[in-house]
């Protein structure tokens, strides 16, 4: 960890740090209740938009800046937020984790993977943008279909979820 050439680790972790404290503080005063009790009173009639406005963010900020572990810590909001909205904690993953790791995945300008690997392989930097914009808006709609198919499943009927015990 204190090695030469470890300044970008040792910032991640003091980021992934910060960032956890702030949403502990959040929680521990009420915050957070109070965000998820709007959002539910806001979007209660339309849920669905929600989902796929929350995908487009996550999928967004992890594929164009990059920044994948410093939204790790927001699934503690948003695991509760689908649960108060009808939903299952693993829809609430479906909302924030995946499209993070399928954001990363479909980078179009995340300087931590296209950045260096276009260097590396003396590319422009940032070259074949259109294509993976298009790769984006793909995998994007793609994984709105899923993740909405699913809510709805579980709307309909919550005992088909696998954690509905642990949800409960």
């Amino acid at each position: 960890l204190w090695s030469d050439g470890n300044v970008a680790l040792i910032t991640i972790i003091i980021f992934i740090l910060c960032v956890g404290g702030s949403i502990a503080i959040l929680d521990h005063s009420g915050i957070m209740k109070e965000l998820i009790a709007i959002l539910v009173r806001r979007f209660s009639k339309k849920k669905y938009l929600l989902i796929w406005l929350l995908i487009f963010f996550f999928m967004f900020i992890t594929s164009f800046i990059g920044v994948y572990e410093g939204l790790v810590p927001m699934i503690v909001f948003i695991v509760p937020l689908a649960i108060s909205l009808g939903f299952d904690s693993l829809t609430g993953l479906g909302i924030s984790l995946l499209p993070m790791a399928f954001g990363f995945s479909a980078a179009v300008t995340n300087p931590f993977t296209i950045a260096i690997a276009q260097r590396i392989a003396e590319l422009p930097t940032f070259s074949g943008a259109l294509f993976r914009i298009a790769f984006f808006i793909t995998i994007y709609f793609l994984l709105g279909v899923f993740v909405s198919r699913y809510a709805k499943k579980i709307e309909k009927n919550p005992h088909l979820s696998l954690s509905y015990a642990e949800d409960e």
